[in-house]
């Protein structure tokens, strides 16, 4: 490939990944407007232009070709979301970039071929220590290393005193030497977890800690990642699609800070695995009342997701908060759980 390894940044992780991505695309365009791209499996974007994302089967090939072209335009940075599996399959096989930012794996993702494309490919890694794989890979790597966390003394960059207000969510950012608040407006925000990695892109840019913050608090919202949705004279509910272990205990804390009453949840579980023995821990731990629901096609069967959810709104009160997490379709269960129940004849 001709694109150079100082004009990319790689983000890879599961479905938060083009989150991500599109923060640190945002961070990046701060003050600096029409200098970087934006890649993701569902789009791309670059002077305010939407461009056809890389299609498939021909993923790599016109990903190079839309590279070659932006560079030829006078694009200076790219922001390319990636799949662990898109690493493991060898499709960005040779693509170097100046960081990658690693969060949010799963039991399933082939470190090993993670941490060779990190090795052959990657100048520095940004790195999530709240995610357990990402810590690990992290300290396996042993190259150049930006690290983030929540309250974590090692991390180079930590965010403390989150709050969960009516419409925002806000926290300092804090590193060894400077101190930054950040607002990520609700309904539709990013997490704190993605705002710390746009953060640390935002660092290695040479933008000061409170140029990033500004930047992330200016950032427009993505529907779903972490939303608040008032409620009038009925629980307010915190969607949360993303769920990983970190993540669920982050929005159970955001939910804790938020709610005047208890902390209701409806958790759908991933199928088998260590992961979803996690969850189950963190939820059984973090909430007053829970209904944890085998995710489709899990033969452990269980009770239906908006049972589960008319459930949570019956026992709840004005004052309490419902954690819907782990699906990415919760408007459709909503719904279907606000829909009349049929009589049965």
């Amino acid at each position: 490939m001709i694109w150079m390894s100082d004009n990319l940044y790689c983000i890879i992780g599961g479905v938060e990944a083009d989150c991500t991505a599109r923060l640190i695309w945002c961070v990046l365009e701060h003050g600096r407007p029409g200098e970087a791209a934006l890649v993701t499996r569902t789009e791309c974007l670059w002077r305010g232009q939407r461009l056809p994302a890389p299609a498939w089967p021909s993923w790599r090939e016109t990903l190079e070709q839309r590279l070659r072209a932006l560079a030829a335009q006078g694009c200076r940075r790219a922001v390319l979301a990636l799949s662990p599996s898109q690493i493991a399959a060898g499709w960005a096989r040779g693509l170097r970039c100046r960081a990658a930012v690693v969060g949010g794996l799963q039991e399933h993702d082939n470190t090993d071929a993670l941490k060779s494309y990190l090795t052959g490919c990657c100048r520095l890694l940004v790195a999530n220590l709240d995610d357990s794989r990402a810590r690990t890979l992290a300290a396996q790597w042993g190259g150049p290393l930006l690290t983030y966390a929540e309250k974590r003394g090692e991390a180079d960059l930590n965010a403390r005193y989150l709050r969960l207000g009516r419409d925002r969510l806000t926290f300092e950012a804090v590193t060894d030497t400077a101190i930054a608040r950040v607002t990520l407006p609700l309904p539709g925000s990013y997490d704190f977890y993605m705002a710390l990695a746009a953060l640390c892109c935002g660092l290695l840019e040479g933008c000061t800690l409170r140029e990033g913050a500004a930047a992330v608090s200016a950032a427009p919202g993505v529907p779903g990642v972490l939303e608040l949705r008032r409620r009038t004279n009925a629980p307010d509910e915190l969607v949360q699609t993303v769920c990983t272990g970190p993540r669920l205990e982050a929005a159970l804390l955001a939910a804790r800070r938020a709610a005047g009453g208890r902390v209701l949840l409806v958790l759908a579980l991933p199928p088998g695995g260590a992961e979803r023995g996690r969850l189950r821990r963190i939820a059984l731990q973090g909430a007053d009342w829970c209904a944890l629901i085998p995710a489709a096609g899990d033969r452990t069967g269980g009770p239906d997701l908006a049972a589960a959810v008319r459930a949570a709104r019956y026992r709840g009160e004005p004052e309490d908060i419902i954690v819907l997490a782990g699906r990415a379709d919760w408007d459709r269960l909503l719904a279907e759980a606000s829909a009349p129940i049929p009589a049965e004849r």
